[in-house]
């Protein structure tokens, strides 16, 4: 029988850190579905005023262009470097129609954010070689429409100068054009994606993936449910709550 590993790196970015960071199953056939865990450990927001209170910097505005994908681990004595495993890392060019708060006195009329669309998981063998790579899509990213207005929750990353990404594990708000606002993640209550069920305890959201590759591998992550803090809130309510 040949032993298969799951290995990856503890996320520590964006509030994020698998604690299920390998595991380990025997199977003498690749045909066979082998299974995966994974469970989150994370703080999420209970109030808008936990998300208001972590934050660096809070704009609204419109994405102006995507600007490079970068991997979004970094080395830990370094986060100028990359670290040795691998989540993608989209940096877009914000362009800021208004600035509600910043701890930096000079405002300007664009940020760069960096956001996280997945993490890979490498798959390899007693010897170490890669047998095959799973991607996990983040819960809380959702392809960024050019023509919606967003309100973002910021912190200034150490990665580069004036880099930011998200205050907290929801940090980004669509606006309609109506005036009504949803956070952007597909683990609130009231607006689950596919694939994510809650768990009994009512407190968890199992989401899964089916990889089929080289392996055919199915992974289930449990993360924190998140309340809907929004709630009926509307632009104005929250544009209040921001400057008390």
């Amino acid at each position: 029988m040949k032993n298969i590993f799951y290995k990856f790196g503890c996320l520590i970015l964006f509030s994020t850190l698998f604690t299920a960071c390998n595991g380990e199953y025997e199977n003498s056939s690749h045909d066979k579905v082998m299974k995966m865990g994974i469970s989150n450990d994370e703080q999420v927001p209970n109030s808008i005023k936990d998300v208001i209170a972590n934050s660096d910097l809070i704009v609204r505005g419109k994405f102006n262009e995507e600007l490079e994908i970068i991997n979004a681990i970094r080395d830990a004595h370094d986060p100028s470097k990359e670290g040795h495993d691998y989540q993608k890392g989209h940096i877009y060019d914000f362009t800021v129609y208004e600035t509600y708060f910043t701890n930096n006195s000079e405002v300007s009329d664009s940020v760069n954010i960096l956001l996280s669309s997945e993490t890979q998981i490498d798959v390899v063998d007693e010897e170490n070689n890669i047998e095959d790579q799973v991607i996990i899509p983040n819960l809380d990213f959702d392809k960024p429409d050019f023509d919606k207005e967003y309100i973002f929750f910021l912190y200034e990353t150490n990665i580069e100068d004036g880099l930011y990404s998200n205050a907290h594990a929801i940090a980004q708000i669509e606006i309609d054009q109506s005036g009504e606002l949803k956070f952007i993640s597909d683990r609130i209550v009231g607006q689950l994606g596919e694939n994510i069920d809650i768990s009994s305890n009512n407190d968890e959201v199992h989401s899964l993936t089916e990889h089929r590759g080289v392996l055919n591998i199915d992974v289930k992550v449990e993360s924190q449910l998140i309340d809907d803090i929004l709630g009926d809130m509307k632009l104005e309510d929250l544009e209040e709550k921001i400057k008390k």
